[in-house]
């Protein structure tokens, strides 16, 4: 499973990110779709969880990670019964199991917004979708 997995990456990282600064690197890049610019800055990148973050955005971008279509239907009316607006662009997306954002998270969604120069914990933004 997906625990398994984590485990072996992290295991392996050396392995996966030794020596990346190679032109392969911008290629792989290109070839997901990035911009000469974005393929640029990820053949440069040192540090494994740099380079691992900007791959996973990579991915990200390019649609290859997708939700399975349930999944995807599960959440958009999951977000619909928020009644908030779509056109509108939002700072993250928050995802979580169940109430975990109210209850377990909470803390962290405070010092997040006071990080932010948010004092007013009963007034946090809301510009993101908790699902």
């Amino acid at each position: 499973g997906s625990y398994a997995t984590r485990i072996y990456f992290r295991e392996h990282e050396g392995l996966f990110t030794k020596q990346l600064i190679i032109p392969q690197a911008k290629q792989w890049a290109l070839n997901l779709g990035s911009s000469e610019e974005e393929a640029e800055t990820f053949s440069q990148l040192h540090s494994p969880r740099e380079i691992w973050d900007y791959a996973t955005a990579l991915m990200n971008k390019s649609g290859i990670l997708r939700f399975q279509p349930w999944v995807a239907r599960d959440v958009e009316m999951f977000v619909k019964t928020y009644d908030i607006p779509l056109n509108e662009e939002y700072d993250t997306i928050h995802v979580r199991r169940g109430d975990k954002l109210e209850e377990e998270a909470r803390d962290a969604v405070i010092n997040y917004w006071k990080s932010q120069g948010y004092t007013d914990e009963d007034n946090l933004p809301t510009n993101y979708i908790p699902f």
